[in-house]
């Protein structure tokens, strides 16, 4: 009986001299490396939408991060506020105040989804099965990835610019971020 327990304790001690190694050596294979990845998904519709997206994106500075920003397809982007103009690699949202027609400037925030110098960049997805936070039916356009979120805002003229880089998801799953 002494011979067994002498082999259990033995057995036991191998096995976690074992798990220690691994754990030290080699984190990823049990995955005990990784940070979770924070994520935000938003439907832009209303200014309090914008103002979740600039309070997360200001709350993770410098931290890789998945967004999944949408627009309804049958939203109306000239009388809807707030106002939104929907660009190849960005997505520009004028404040409340801001009259087109007007004289005064207007000012708004800008997320810009791809690198600056990428010229053919489209960024847009189209799901035209999407249902809207609305309950329409028309489609979603959206974007969606992982990005790494800069120290904060720049400001340019009024306007404030958050310059997103693009992070691949196969470099995400390979830590080469």
């Amino acid at each position: 009986m002494k011979k067994l327990a002498v082999k259990i304790g033995s057995l036991l001690g191998v096995l976690a001299s074992a798990a220690g190694v691994v754990t030290i050596f080699f984190p990823d294979a049990l995955n005990l490396q990784k940070n979770k990845i924070k994520t935000f998904e938003v439907e832009i519709d209303s200014r309090a939408d914008v103002d979740a997206l600039d309070e997360f994106l200001t709350a993770n500075p410098n931290k890789l991060v998945q967004l999944n920003v949408s627009l309804c397809g049958s939203r109306d982007t000239g009388q809807a506020l707030p106002r939104v103009q929907r660009n190849n690699d960005s997505l520009h949202v004028y404040h409340d105040d801001c009259d087109p027609s007007g004289e005064t400037m207007c000012t708004g925030d800008t997320y810009y989804f791809a690198s600056l110098d990428d010229d053919k960049a489209n960024v847009w997805g189209w799901d035209k099965f999407g249902v809207c936070k609305n309950g329409n039916d028309d489609g979603v356009l959206g974007v969606s990835g992982y990005f790494m979120v800069p120290g904060g805002p720049g400001f340019g003229q009024g306007n404030s610019e958050w310059l997103l880089e693009p992070i691949a998801a196969k470099d995400v799953a390979l830590k080469d971020y």
